[in-house]
């Protein structure tokens, strides 16, 4: 995953329930060489770049090496496991080959949820689908690489 400074990636989401669609913005801001914060819609996830992994400060892990099917390791909610290994995606943003899928499964008061990634090499998180179950209640929401590049001013300047 590069996490380059000051780039943002744009998703298509799509919630199956009722059939809406939006946008999700992500912007990677590197505070330091080794310290990474991703900001989505003013939340941010702050993430330390380690030698063999991406660990989230808040605990557990983004990714972990070894990147081999069948891998495990603890996430910020559940267990990760590598479920797919040089998997092809092709998404509005392009096709990416040698992708992993991951797969973390977490406990929810009354319920469950499943979060499937797709990370491609040098671009990172290409597709993200979080499927839950509260009760009786199922819903399932994706999010996809539309587009991604450095951030754009578009303020211009003052003369």
């Amino acid at each position: 995953m590069p996490l380059k400074d000051d780039v943002v990636y744009a998703y298509r989401t799509v919630a199956e329930d009722t059939g809406e669609h939006g946008v999700l913005m992500l912007h990677v801001k590197r505070t330091h060489a080794d310290l990474v914060e991703l900001n989505v819609g003013g939340k941010v996830q702050r993430l330390e770049i380690l030698k063999n992994a991406i660990r989230n400060l808040d605990g557990g892990f983004l990714l972990k090496t070894p990147l081999t099917l069948g891998a495990t390791w603890p996430g910020t909610g559940g267990q990760v496991h590598v479920t797919a290994v040089d998997k092809a995606m092709k998404v509005p943003a392009g096709s990416f080959v040698g992708c992993i899928e991951t797969l973390e499964e977490r406990t929810v008061p009354r319920g469950s949820k499943r979060i499937t990634t797709d990370f491609c090499p040098n671009v990172g998180i290409v597709r993200l689908e979080v499927q839950a179950q509260v009760g009786s209640q199922y819903a399932v929401e994706r999010a996809v690489l539309r587009s991604f590049g450095p951030r754009i001013d578009l303020g211009g300047t003052k003369n």
